[in-house]
């Protein structure tokens, strides 16, 4: 899902880990903070492996 956005997995990871803002997240990504929201919000009701996308 992350790739699907153009945010890097990995360092969506790393900001969820220091607990930055969803503001914050969509400032470092150029995306909307509705997009970050709505990643969260599927990573933390479905888990990592969700997020990281399937084939």
């Amino acid at each position: 899902m992350t790739q699907e956005v153009g945010i890097d997995f990995d360092q969506f990871i790393e900001c969820l880990r220091l607990n930055r803002t969803d503001a914050e997240m969509a400032v470092e990504f150029d995306v909307s903070e509705k997009t970050i929201t709505c990643l969260r919000n599927h990573f933390e009701r479905y888990g990592l492996d969700s997020v990281m996308g399937g084939d």
